[in-house]
């Protein structure tokens, strides 16, 4: 499923395979391309939505992830509540900060989003 959300967002904004290469290693774009990849892969699945962190999004996804585990469920909401007011106005730019902000809160909670 994600790969096939990846591509099409490839499609939508001109990454090439190399992009996509750096963004499945986990490394912080270095273009334009790279940036927006990581935005329209976000958007796609509905953890961002106007540029911003979607909760509603955020929460399906996790419990989908973590089997409905209410502690993890609570550790992602504690997430949303951090990153909620993270915005860009550049589309792109938002997705990545936001990006940055959600890994940064997991990580202190000691999970892998």
């Amino acid at each position: 499923m994600i790969m096939d959300i990846t591509k099409n967002c490839m499609g939508k904004v001109g990454a090439t395979d190399d992009d996509v290469a750096k963004l499945i290693m986990l490394q912080p774009p270095e273009n334009q391309a790279q940036k927006c990849l990581i935005s329209c892969v976000m958007t796609t699945i509905g953890i961002v939505k106007d540029s911003k962190l979607y909760e509603n999004g955020l929460i399906k996804i996790a419990s989908s992830l973590f089997n409905d585990d209410p502690e993890k469920i609570k550790f992602v909401q504690d997430i949303y509540a951090e990153c909620s007011d993270v915005e860009d106005p550049d589309e792109c730019t938002a997705g990545l900060k936001i990006g940055f902000c959600v890994k940064t809160a997991a990580a202190k909670k000691h999970l892998e989003l």
